[in-house]
């Protein structure tokens, strides 16, 4: 466990930061007295933002055959404008 002062925390914080993440090894603060201890979470990293997404089902028909829809072609009603 690494000791450091409030001040030099300040001078290299995201250093700091990113090998406290790394490594999760806890680094100690002191200030007035008193020790503030910088962690990593136990847990470590979760889910990440694409995992969290709701799964929607949009593809009406087989996604497999979207390969052979041409794009120009539309075979919908014709609009009435």
């Amino acid at each position: 466990m690494n000791d450091m002062t409030l001040t030099a925390l300040r001078k290299k914080l995201f250093r700091v930061a990113d090998r406290v993440l790394a490594t999760g090894a806890p680094v100690r603060i002191r200030r007035g007295g008193r020790i503030l201890t910088l962690s990593a979470d136990a847990q470590g990293k979760g889910p990440g933002r694409l995992a969290r997404l709701k799964r929607r089902n949009l593809i009406a028909g087989d996604a497999g055959t979207l390969w052979k829809v041409k794009v120009g072609k539309w075979r919908g009603r014709a609009s009435a404008g």
